[in-house]
């Protein structure tokens, strides 16, 4: 049963780092349209990278947790 209760927690865990992640993007790219300064833009433009490999990890975890059951 405690297994349950864990996959349960974790599965939460990685829908908040999804949603984290969306917004980050978000944030992100409001950045971007400022266009501050090159470096400014550079790096949003890698934070929004970073977040999408992030979120798309998160998303496989899941899959993978519901294929074995622990959901």
């Amino acid at each position: 049963m405690d297994k349950i209760y864990a996959s349960d927690r974790t599965n939460d865990i990685h829908m908040k780092i999804v949603d984290l992640c969306m917004q980050i993007i978000a944030l992100s790219e409001e950045g971007i349209e400022i266009t501050l300064d090159p470096p400014c833009v550079a790096l949003f433009k890698n934070t929004i990278k970073e977040a999408r490999i992030i979120k798309q990890r998160s998303k496989a975890e899941l899959v993978g947790h519901i294929s074995k059951g622990k959901f």
